[in-house]
């Protein structure tokens, strides 16, 4: 897996904060499930349920949580007990227990002041995980197992989705389902086009023998 295979989308679902027995926490929902995305650049997208399950079934799972996908700025992660995750009937939903630092502190507070109201997850899908299709006027990607999880973002605002992967995945998918271009020289011609090809060679063989 590289960097290039990565690819990030924005949930508008709240984030918010929720009061604990000693600290806050801050909770979302990074995946919502059955939800037809916007364009993303010659395609629209659903993300189906159980997309995740193969992932949060794993022993050891390591996924962060960060603030604006910084590596630098890290707010909890799963191997520590820090970030939970959970599939829900609406979507893959998170718990963060942010740290007592001046970052979770800011964070918490830009999320209580509805500042920041998104999520962002940065997620990997292998071919056999998604399906196209095409729809009336668009392209359909139907992602139905993902193969990465990487980390989950509350986030300041909506990045263009980065969609690198997914764009590659249609041109292979759009190659492989073309139809035919049938050769001129073997077009079926229309019934006045056929009559008027015999009437040219029944003149031409006319003069010929006159």
């Amino acid at each position: 897996m590289t960097p290039e295979d990565i690819e990030r989308r924005y949930s508008e679902a709240v984030v918010e904060i929720r009061d604990g027995d000693t600290t806050p926490k801050i909770r979302g929902l990074a995946v919502v499930y059955d939800s037809l995305s916007h364009d993303l650049g010659g395609f629209r997208e659903i993300i189906k349920p159980g997309a995740f399950d193969k992932i949060l079934a794993k022993r050891g799972l390591d996924v962060m949580a960060l603030f604006n996908h910084r590596s630098d700025a890290v707010l909890g992660r799963t191997t520590s007990g820090t970030l939970a995750l959970e599939n829900t009937d609406k979507g893959l939903a998170y718990t963060i227990d942010p740290p007592a630092t001046q970052l979770g502190r800011d964070t918490t507070e830009l999320i209580r002041r509805r500042d920041i109201t998104g999520s962002s997850f940065a997620f990997t899908v292998d071919k056999t995980g998604e399906q196209w299709s095409r729809e009336k006027g668009y392209r359909l990607r139907t992602i139905t197992d993902a193969s990465g999880l990487y980390d989950i973002s509350p986030v300041t605002h909506a990045a263009y989705p980065q969609t690198g992967v997914a764009v590659r995945s249609m041109a292979a998918w759009d190659a492989a389902h073309e139809e035919p271009t049938v050769p001129a020289a073997t077009k079926p011609r229309s019934l006045a086009g056929a009559f008027a090809a015999v009437s040219a060679t029944i003149a031409r063989l006319a003069n010929a023998c006159g």
